[in-house]
């Protein structure tokens, strides 16, 4: 969403990747030619390097059309890093995670809603094999939340409770 309530989008799928990306590090900063290589590795270095300039100008500039106001994209030399103001569902869900409070874990199993990036690929092996692998990794993420959200009730003897977020987690992994 823009600073004024209206709803931006980023086009190209290649954008979105990349974004997406460096949302799931916030206050990491991440060189251009590792986003290169993951976003085209199918490329040679040269056109690589050309297709992520052509892509960060056009992120730019739908991003100023997005929100006017703001440097969503940081840019230091030939590192990239998105604004610390920007949120991202990943990095939130791992945080409430590793608190470990029941509230915690019941935000973190509300937060998470599906698979990472279900369906999104963009038919680079670099990229998508980093997309299969955070779908994995965040899957077990949210596993734990609830097999930890089981245990805490039934350790209290509230036996519905602990029923009730069992049957929750088969949504997400009938195993």
């Amino acid at each position: 969403r823009s600073t004024d309530g209206s709803i931006g989008t980023i086009g190209a799928k290649k954008s979105q990747a990349l974004l997406a990306y460096l949302a799931m590090k916030p206050a990491q900063h991440v060189s251009r030619e590792r986003l290169a290589g993951l976003l085209w590795s199918s490329s040679g270095p040269d056109q690589a390097r050309q297709s992520l300039r052509q892509t960060l100008s056009t992120i730019r500039k739908e991003l100023s059309q997005i929100a006017p106001k703001q440097k969503i994209l940081i840019e230091d030399g030939d590192l990239l890093s998105l604004d610390r103001s920007v949120s991202c569902d990943v990095p939130e869900l791992e945080s409430l995670v590793s608190a470990g409070t029941e509230e915690a874990l019941k935000e973190a199993i509300d937060l998470y809603r599906g698979d990472f990036l279900d369906g999104f690929v963009i038919n680079e092996d670099r990229f998508d094999q980093f997309v299969i692998g955070e779908r994995d990794r965040l899957h077990r993420v949210a596993l734990r939340a609830h097999v930890h959200l089981v245990e805490l009730p039934l350790r209290r003897g509230s036996l519905d409770e602990a029923i009730g977020t069992a049957q929750r987690s088969l949504r997400i992994d009938n195993l």
